[in-house]
């Protein structure tokens, strides 16, 4: 399991729902099938918007077998950071409990697909 959480740069900031919506289409999702949709066609990653009233946190969650974690956890850090730099947002790392840097990606990936 490994989890990623998108959120806004300002606290006391929310995203409008059509923000959101744009952004997930930027990065081919859609949200007509709710709010937690999958992200890849073996259902691995998933975006959790949260309620479409309070867009103010995104949950990317990876559940992926062993032999495909490398790729699926990439993929799921793809996104992350797109839809982040999309709407202005951080991305946070669940594992670590911190925020994740774009030029740190690397050193955050290395540790988790030893």
């Amino acid at each position: 399991m490994y989890d990623l959480i998108i959120e806004p740069e300002e606290e006391d900031t929310e995203w409008c729902w059509e923000e959101v919506e744009g952004a997930l289409e930027s990065v081919g999702l859609s949200t007509a099938d709710g709010a937690y949709l999958p992200a890849n066609a073996e259902g691995t990653v998933w975006v959790d918007l949260g309620a479409p009233d309070s867009p103010g946190v995104m949950l990317i969650a990876v559940r992926a077998k062993e032999d495909r974690r490398p790729e699926t956890i990439r993929q799921a850090t793809d996104i992350a950071f797109r839809l982040a730099d999309r709407l202005g947002g951080m991305v946070i790392d669940m594992q670590l409990g911190g925020r994740v840097l774009p030029e740190n990606r690397d050193l955050i990936e290395a540790e988790f697909l030893r």
